[in-house]
């Protein structure tokens, strides 16, 4: 019995766990909706942190995470973004949400196979909207 009662116990704490964490999605304008006190998670793929400015009011980086593996045009659900060219990691930034707002965290690519140079060429957009 006290198995179970531990057992209970564990899946309800990762549960509730679980549901302080939103791994964000890229390039879709109103999917990322996070609420005060969750940390919303941006998959850094080959990339990092493009400089945030005023775009991230409310957020407070708490660093990187591990995550499980994002790959970068499945989660953008189209082949012909970035030339076609693919990145993918378990690597992730981590935001606390404190207050609420909107804005965007962007992530700029390495993609060493993509010949445009340009950053805005290689940026992907994490829009959030926080409540």
């Amino acid at each position: 019995m006290n198995a179970l009662a531990f057992a209970v116990m564990l899946l309800s704490q990762l549960a509730s766990h679980d549901a302080q964490v939103v791994v964000a999605r890229p390039e879709v304008s109103n999917a990322n909706v996070v609420h005060v006190g969750q940390t919303l998670v941006i998959p850094l793929y080959d990339g990092q942190i493009a400089p945030l400015w005023h775009d991230a009011e409310g957020l407070r980086r708490v660093g990187q995470r591990r995550i499980h593996k994002h790959d970068l045009l499945q989660d953008l659900g189209k082949r012909t973004a970035f030339g076609g060219y693919d990145a993918s990691s378990e690597r992730s930034e981590a935001f606390i949400v404190e207050r609420p707002g909107a804005g965007s965290i962007n992530v700029t690519l390495r993609l060493p196979q993509l010949k445009e140079r340009c950053v805005s060429c290689r940026t992907v957009h994490f829009y959030f909207h926080a409540q």
